[in-house]
């Protein structure tokens, strides 16, 4: 029984990504559109046909006049998973080459879940409690909105391992933790994305910047993170030598130059985080908004609760989260906000080429993720219900939710929602507040 305790949070974790991604991986007429067959595919079969022949997939001579293909970051040659997809898949057409990929990308979102439980519970997140959060990042808009850029998920799904590692070096400095922040960090620079990679390293400094002030960690945990940091960069020497060189020798070093300000999201993709087709993307109905930029729908319950959150039980950890979401959020809308436009012009020309505000998506999302998570653990003075309420949500049975926000710091409590397989969508009916500091949210269930 304690066996089965143990494993059944990743066979649920399993489970999610299976039913998420249920269409791709057991139908043959449902495949992800756009850069994931358009460009990964074919770099991906000149790789897997290059050492067919014998050969090192160094020099594309197919492309303009010929380019040294291993000095680009996207095609990802030197990604050990990349490699290890290549290899099993070998001398392929297009279509099982592409089935190859879309395997690599689930298999990335499975481990960015587990990663995540793991984050939860060294935060204190037990039980189902942290099963919500690592499901929270999994399953929100993250990772189902830029599933065609394969680079960009693949370097997410290492962020909750890097923060997991920062903590691990606080709580006790030692060589394979520091040895284990090295080579997340490394494995983000060797996805094949460049700006994802930026901001993920700016993301683990911050966490560990703010877990240092924060937390008293002390400042050698900051030096420790930079350390590690710099290994990563040493030990991608071998791919990320070729590239900067490459950038010099084309228009590509002149990005900086015709950005202006930095670009970013405007401020109503935040609609988005309440109705998920606010802007008419998801069923076309207005094609000014890209489908991959104007969904940020992270589940009315995961972000209703941490709203909920940051009214009960504060806690040192819980404002460290608050603060890169609030970072995230600045990022991700870039020049249309006055901060995010300063903060870009303060960037050095090497940073603001590869930087793009959406490389904070993934921040923002786990973020959230886990706040949900300390928002439902507010909730422990329920906990012989929470299974009832679990099966009670998931089976779509509640009429109505009514959130009471009590003025008083209890110290404990327990989770509500932590056995909830998906997220519900809720609509916001009312909020009251009485002259004693009481604030009631009533949600209903938003049926489609």
């Amino acid at each position: 029984m304690k066996r089965l305790e143990r494993i059944a949070p990743y066979l649920a974790l399993l489970l999610f990504t299976l039913l998420a991604y249920r269409t791709i991986l057991f139908t043959s007429d449902t495949f992800i559109p756009w850069d994931l067959p358009f460009y990964h595919v074919p770099q991906a079969v000149f790789a897997s046909e290059s050492l067919r022949s014998g050969q090192l997939p160094l020099w594309d001579p197919n492309t303009y006049c010929g380019r040294p293909i291993y000095a680009q970051l996207q095609p990802a040659y030197f990604y050990p998973f990349r490699v290890l997809t290549v290899l099993l898949v070998g001398p392929s057409p297009h279509v099982r080459m592409l089935r190859a990929l879309e395997i690599e990308l689930v298999a990335h979102v499975f481990l960015a879940a587990v990663f995540t439980l793991w984050l939860a519970r060294r935060l204190g997140l037990s039980g189902a409690v942290a099963l919500m959060a690592a499901a929270g990042y999994q399953l929100g808009f993250f990772f189902a909105s830029q599933a065609e850029h394969i680079g960009f998920i693949e370097t997410g799904c290492w962020l909750p391992l890097a923060w997991l590692s920062v903590i691990l070096l606080a709580e006790k400095p030692t060589l394979p933790r520091f040895t284990l922040l090295s080579l997340s960090l490394t494995l983000m620079l060797l996805a094949g994305f460049a700006p994802a990679a930026l901001g993920a390293f700016i993301a683990v400094g911050l966490f560990a910047t703010l877990h240092a002030i924060l937390l008293r960690s002390g400042p050698r945990l900051v030096l420790l993170t930079i350390a590690a940091g710099a290994t990563a960069i040493l030990l991608a020497a071998i791919q990320l030598i070729p590239a900067v060189e490459l950038t010099s020798l084309s228009i590509g070093h002149l990005r900086a130059t015709w950005k202006g300000s930095g670009g970013g999201l405007p401020l109503e993709i935040l609609k988005t985080l309440i109705r998920p087709n606010a802007l008419g993307s998801l069923t076309g109905g207005d094609p000014t908004h890209e489908i991959t930029l104007s969904y940020f729908y992270c589940g009315i319950v995961v972000l209703a609760l941490a709203a909920f959150s940051l009214f009960v039980r504060p806690s040192r950890i819980k404002f460290t989260i608050l603060g890169l979401t609030l970072v995230s959020v600045f990022g991700v809308l870039g020049d249309y906000t006055p901060i995010g436009k300063a903060a870009y012009s303060m960037l050095p020309a090497f940073i603001a080429g590869p930087y793009y505000p959406t490389s904070w998506m993934p921040v923002l999302s786990l973020s959230v993720a886990l706040l949900g998570a300390f928002g439902l653990q507010s909730l422990q003075f329920l906990r012989r219900w929470a299974w009832a309420i679990v099966l009670l949500a998931a089976a779509d049975l509640i009429d109505e939710y009514r959130l009471l926000v009590q003025p008083l710091v209890l110290g404990t409590g327990q989770a509500l929602f932590d056995q909830l397989p998906g997220s519900r969508h809720l609509n916001l009916v009312e909020a009251l507040s009485f002259p004693s500091g009481i604030v009631v949210h009533v949600y209903r269930p938003q049926h489609t």
